[in-house]
């Protein structure tokens, strides 16, 4: 009885060490897989978007999430894999927007925006039931005047309309956040819900190329003419000039 009392401080000593050696080793395996599988994705997604875009240069910093630098159409762009289930990017504009404008599907954040950022309608129900769009005071006031004129046909809004509904169905996105800013370009902020874009980059190109279109309107929003009647004025050339 006694030897065995004996020997119950040295079986506790047993398993106190073996729980300070078998808990740090299942956490290092664990980091170490998920590096590995992280380094993995970055690989093959790096491989899929040399398809579509240039320069790309993977790399991992020793701190921070890891990147993949490229180029899309000459415009050089930052893509970072926070986890498996996030995505950020950033692509250099120009020119810049003259206010901050921020598109992001709703539930995205419990919070308000805030700020100097005002909330804009844009009167179409496959819109607004599942984007929020908000801008500077006084640019807001001057989108919401095209989103109207664009309900009677009157501008170019149709395209607008449509990058907007390209970018809220995106494969594999659950929510966005994207913001345009003034000398800052184009950011993305993407929560997702399966691995798509890590192996369609179509869909990554195709991301790029309606936020490059949105930001190319909000950039040159004194540029912004009615469609209609460009085709008007189009049609009216062609007639009295049938080789044209």
């Amino acid at each position: 009885m006694i030897v065995a009392l004996g020997f119950l401080p040295v079986l506790f000593t047993i398993s106190v060490l073996l729980l300070l050696v078998t808990i740090p080793a299942g956490i290092l395996w664990r980091a170490i897989k998920a590096s590995r599988e992280s380094d993995d994705r970055l690989r093959r997604l790096a491989d899929r978007m040399r398809e579509k875009f240039g320069e790309v240069a993977p790399r991992r910093p020793f701190f921070g999430p890891p990147q993949v630098s490229f180029k899309v159409d000459g415009r050089k762009a930052l893509l970072e894999i926070a986890d498996p289930r996030r995505m950020r990017i950033r692509v250099e504009e120009s020119p810049g927007v003259p206010l901050p404008v921020l598109i992001r599907s709703r539930g995205w954040s419990m919070w308000p925006v805030g700020g100097s950022l005002q909330r804009i309608p844009t009167g179409d129900a496959l819109i607004d039931e599942g984007v929020e769009i908000y801008a500077g005071s006084t640019f807001a006031g001057f989108l919401a005047d095209r989103f109207l004129d664009g309900g009677e046909g009157e501008t170019s809004r149709s395209d607008f309309a449509d990058s907007l509904i390209v970018l809220k169905g995106l494969s594999g996105v659950k929510s966005f956040e994207f913001r345009f800013a003034p000398d800052e370009g184009v950011g993305a902020d993407l929560r997702l819900k399966t691995e798509d874009l890590f192996y369609r980059v179509d869909e990554l190109e195709s991301l790029l190329h309606h936020l490059h279109e949105l930001h190319g309107r909000f950039a040159n929003y004194d540029q912004w003419e009615p469609t209609q009647a460009k085709n008007s004025k189009q049609d009216k050339s062609e007639k009295k000039d049938p080789k044209a």
